[in-house]
């Protein structure tokens, strides 16, 4: 299979995006919109395959290592993919964490 060429025209371009769970799923859900000129933060607790996830990406996506259950760990990441990328203008929230049930009857400090 011939592999993507970077897009130059489109409305991620020069746009941050953090990933949490980078480095759980099979594919990265930010893969497409790096290709599409995103800047990545792939966000997780688990270091090294969260680094080789990172390196596979098209463009440069600094690795920030955070549980998403913490929240003083959270913060701390935010504030450094502000610093590194700018402000998030997307998120994709693909952390394996939840609760079932309506989210309206769920516990926020589950």
């Amino acid at each position: 299979m011939a592999k993507k060429q970077p897009v130059t025209d489109s409305p991620l371009k020069d746009r941050t995006m953090v990933v949490t769970g980078a480095a759980r799923t099979g594919r990265c859900p930010g893969t497409e919109p790096a290709r599409r000129g995103a800047f990545l933060g792939p966000l997780g607790h688990e270091g090294p395959q969260l680094r080789a996830r990172a390196v596979s990406l098209s463009t440069a996506a600094p690795a920030t290592e955070a549980d998403v259950t913490d929240n003083t760990a959270l913060d701390d990441a935010a504030g450094e993919v502000r610093g590194r990328l700018g402000r998030p203008s997307v998120a994709a929230a693909n952390a394996g964490i939840g609760e079932g049930g309506p989210s309206a009857a769920s516990d926020a400090a589950s």
